[in-house]
């Protein structure tokens, strides 16, 4: 009855993990994805997997495509990876991508997109011979070096720091201004955002004011001050 006992216990315990096992990976994470569209290799044996990730709440967004294996039946919550495509973070574009044959891949957006938004793989599809063409249209490169705009961040920076300094800890405001030392004002503006958006820091109107004059100058993306709305006071 002990031996009994035992082996009862020991199988709910291997039960408990393997059950722990089967969560979504991305919860930790707090992401979510939605499959927008699948597209088999003329074999059948690879799938481009296209779809959005949402994460933090909806806070960001990303448009991946990849290339996975499609002999891999068991796998969950989709195949494995064989390699990545292209990324499009802040807001939702359309991506398109087909194969010409087994070996070719064309990737395109009908959208014009921001190159900084823009995440292409620096190598090629693993051991796997596939070319990937990118038909894109790129919008004209953002004003980085206005002393206007880099005044606006560095104010806006100063007039958040109590709220980001209390929510991210001590000296986070200065890690954004040496951001904007170091000439990475793309950067430190959505992260600054980013970080009042997650947070929910009351915003003054003179803060979003300066806000919407850096974004407006460096065209980021409009979403960032969209989700700034709610907290202006």
């Amino acid at each position: 009855m002990a031996l009994m006992r035992n082996s009862l216990g020991l199988f709910l315990v291997c039960f408990a993990l393997m059950a722990g096992s089967c969560r979504d990976p991305m919860e930790h994470a707090h992401c979510d994805d939605t499959l927008l569209k699948r597209v088999p290799s003329p074999n059948g044996k690879l799938v481009i997997v296209i779809y959005n990730r949402t994460c933090n709440r909806g806070v960001t967004f990303f448009t991946y495509a990849d290339v996975e294996d499609a002999t891999v039946w068991f796998s969950w919550p989709r195949h494995p990876v064989v390699c990545f495509l292209v990324s499009h973070a802040n807001s939702p574009h359309q991506l398109d991508a087909v194969w010409r044959d087994g070996n070719h891949i064309d990737v395109s957006s009908p959208d014009e997109l921001d190159k900084y938004d823009v995440a292409l793989p620096e190598h090629t599809c693993k051991d796997i011979d596939i070319e990937v063409v990118y038909n894109f249209k790129f919008k004209s490169p953002p004003v980085q070096e206005d002393k206007e705009t880099v005044a606006a961040i560095r104010e806006a920076i100063k007039q958040s720091e109590s709220c980001i300094d209390q929510k991210f800890g001590s000296g986070h405001a200065n890690y954004l201004r040496s951001l904007v030392d170091d000439k990475q004002h793309r950067q430190a503006l959505e992260l600054l955002c980013t970080n009042l958006e997650v947070e929910k820091c009351p915003i003054s109107k003179e803060t979003y004011a300066l806000l919407e004059q850096a974004a407006t100058r460096m065209a980021i993306s409009r979403s960032y001050l969209e989700n700034l709305r709610p907290l202006v006071q």
